[in-house]
């Protein structure tokens, strides 16, 4: 294992010639830890280690201790650092054209530097700070998955109230049961994709992959729904696979309730499967979560 920070003096090189000049023992003592190298290196399962430095050891008591405060910090840090990275890498060749302008002469390069630097610390802070917060939030990670996944409920909600509302005005069809139940049927499937797509947008590299790969399943659900081809009328094996697909449960609520005037009790393995794909994938999006920049 390797220190965790370095420190002047570090022994860290010197390793391979001082592991032969170590005797056996029980107890590990080092009175000047600094960064550790030796200690790192051994792991000894009992030790006892201190340093002249009260801020050194305040450090290490603080790892040990796993401080949120402490972590919220080196996240922030570490998120910085990658933002300004990824600013250089984006602006490289602009960067690089107004570094070969800069004059030889100290002072024509103090006016260039100045001009850089108000042409881009604005976007540098904005991106760190963006940054810093996402990464540096205290929360569980089941709470911002929540807060992420919020506003799409809401949405989804809102356009099925317009929906209902058009085939209404338009085409007059209504419901012939309670209208609660469809509202209900809708919560748990907005649960299940929006929950899906957050699975799929933490394995996925960029936000372009996220829309191609979930286009891919989109098209899968429109075709094997039932929503525009009856799924009696599938092949044996096309009409196992919709088990797997919660659109399915939702068209079939959604047919049973307008044109049947089926209860929740009656479409309860409905209702029981959409569940069960809520949990499943919101859970799967909380759990892969990676908080990155």
């Amino acid at each position: 294992m390797k220190p965790i920070l370095k420190w002047p003096g570090g022994k860290s090189r010197e390793i391979a010639q001082i592991y032969g000049m170590i005797p056996e023992h029980k107890r590990y003592i080092e009175p000047f830890f600094g960064g550790g190298a030796l200690y790192f290196h051994l792991q000894p399962e009992t030790a006892l280690i201190n340093d002249s430095s009260r801020d050194l050891m305040s450090f290490y008591r603080q790892v040990k201790e796993q401080d949120p405060e402490m972590q919220a910090c080196l996240y922030s840090y570490a998120s910085g650092f990658s933002a300004m990275l990824d600013l250089v890498r984006s602006r490289i060749t602009s960067l690089l054209e107004i570094f070969e302008q800069i004059p030889c002469d100290e002072e024509g390069a103090e006016a260039s530097l100045s001009e850089l630097l108000d042409l881009w610390m604005p976007e540098f802070l904005s991106l760190f700070s963006r940054s810093v917060i996402h990464n540096s939030t205290p929360v569980s990670r089941f709470v911002f998955t929540l807060s992420k996944l919020v506003p799409y409920w809401i949405i989804g909600l809102f356009v099925l109230t317009i929906a209902m509302l058009v085939a209404r005005l338009v085409y007059g069809l209504a419901p012939l049961d309670s209208i609660g139940a469809i509202y209900f049927g809708a919560v748990l499937f907005i649960l299940t994709i929006s929950g899906f797509s957050l699975t799929i947008a933490n394995f996925s590299e960029t936000m372009q992959q996220t829309m191609f790969v979930m286009f891919f399943f989109i098209m899968v659900f429109m075709l094997l729904s039932g929503l525009l081809t009856p799924i009696d009328s599938m092949p044996e094996w096309a009409q196992r696979f919709t088990l797997i697909l919660p659109p399915r449960y939702f068209v079939e609520i959604l047919r049973s309730i307008y044109l049947k005037g089926a209860t929740i009790a009656e479409l309860w393995v409905n209702f029981a499967a959409l569940g069960l794909f809520a949990v499943i994938f919101n859970s799967l999006a909380a759990i892969t979560y990676r908080k990155r920049v």
